[in-house]
């Protein structure tokens, strides 16, 4: 694994690259803003049969103490997105998954 300073340089890496601020809604609650840095992805093998479209995700990268789960759903740039994945190990950073919804 990584060294107590080597993690702490990582850690510190990923707060300043955390320049955005979003607001998570879970099922009726609205969490308090938290920093993350967010990241528009687009799978080449990722396509939708019906239209051939590519579907975009959005990649969401914060501190290890961010409080996001699957589910949660925030906007960003005026795009609905849906958290589908939080990665379990955040010895570093959390990082997760989000799909556009709409």
């Amino acid at each position: 694994m990584w060294s107590d300073a080597t993690a702490s340089r990582l850690r510190a890496l990923v707060a300043q690259s955390c320049d955005q601020q979003i607001t998570l809604r879970r099922g009726a609650t609205t969490l308090a803003a938290q920093a993350a840095a967010l990241a528009l992805t687009l799978p080449r093998d990722q396509r939708d049969p019906s239209s051939q479209a590519a579907h975009a995700s959005v990649r969401v990268i914060g501190a290890p103490e961010l409080n996001i789960q699957a589910g949660d759903r925030f906007t960003w740039n005026g795009a609905l997105c849906e958290v589908t994945l939080v990665r379990p190990d955040r010895a570093i950073a959390t990082v997760a998954d989000a799909k556009l919804v709409r």
